[in-house]
Order: C-alpha cells, then sequence, then structure tokens
C-alpha cells in the first residue's frame, strides 16, 4: 500500500492546517500555516527518522517544546519582539504559555478538531438528531 493511500485511508486529506494565535505577554501573535514550504524546510533540517522522536519526545537532543517552539518560531508571523529564538523561547514559563504552544502547533498542522472534515459533519448530523429526538420526546409528553 502506497503511503498515498494509508493517508487516504486514515482521512488526513481532510485536516485544514488553520493560521493560529499564540498569546505572550498580554500580545496576540499570529502563527502562518504549516505548509509544504515548511515541511520541506524540516525535513531537511532533521529528517523524517528525527521528526518523528521529537514530536514524540524521545530525540536525545531536543525535547519535544524545543521542537514545537522552533516551528511556532518559523511560522510565526511578526518577530518584531522575538529577534532570536532564544527571546522567543524565553517567553515560555508558565502551564498556560505551553498549552498554548501545544495548541498552536495543532492548529498549524491542521489537528485542531482531531476529526477531519467527514468525521466533523458527522458528528454535527448525530447532534443535530439527538437535539430533534429529545424534542419531540418532550413534545410527547406534553
Amino acid at each position: 500500500m502506497e503511503a498515498v493511500d494509508v493517508i487516504k485511508n486514515m482521512g488526513l486529506v481532510d485536516l485544514q492546517p488553520v493560521t493560529g494565535t499564540l498569546r505572550l505577554n498580554g500580545k496576540e501573535y499570529k502563527v502562518n500555516k504549516y505548509s509544504l514550504k515548511y515541511k520541506a524546510h524540516f525535513m531537511k533540517k532533521y529528517g523524517i527518522d528525527r521528526i518523528t522522536a521529537m514530536c514524540a519526545g524521545y530525540d536525545k537532543e531536543i525535547t519535544q517544546d524545543l521542537f514545537f517552539a522552533e516551528v511556532a518560531y518559523t511560522l510565526l508571523e511578526d518577530r518584531a519582539d522575538f529577534p532570536e529564538f532564544d527571546n522567543f523561547i524565553d517567553a515560555f514559563a508558565s502551564t498556560e504559555e505551553y498549552r498554548q504552544l501545544h495548541d498552536v502547533i495543532i492548529a498549524v498542522l491542521g489537528l485542531k478538531s482531531g476529526l477531519t472534515r467527514a468525521e466533523t459533519a458527522q458528528a454535527e448530523k448525530e447532534r443535530e438528531d439527538k437535539k430533534k429526538a429529545k424534542k419531540k420526546k418532550k413534545k410527547k409528553r406534553k
């Protein structure tokens, strides 16, 4: 089975990267979508095995958080407040800031909802069907 077939079977072709927002030091920063351009950049720099290890948190030199911060910094639309990577990572100290970093990475990679478009549509339909069924049940009681 080809990699493209695996991606299609998993529904990953439906995942949609979006521009994310980080809130640091009381200010919002836009983080651009993770496009093929950036994927190529990181693949060239680290290779797939190393990226996999960093994302899974078992790389011996670069932690998951540092890799995610590097991705976010690379995708940062305006770096005026963070001229160097060290300035950027210095802004992450609290649990909330770490959570925001992870949330923005999920969004820019297109994994925000955790569901594909088809799965999201199905979940919404099921939710609507339950609401309708509940309303019918209430009407029958009256």
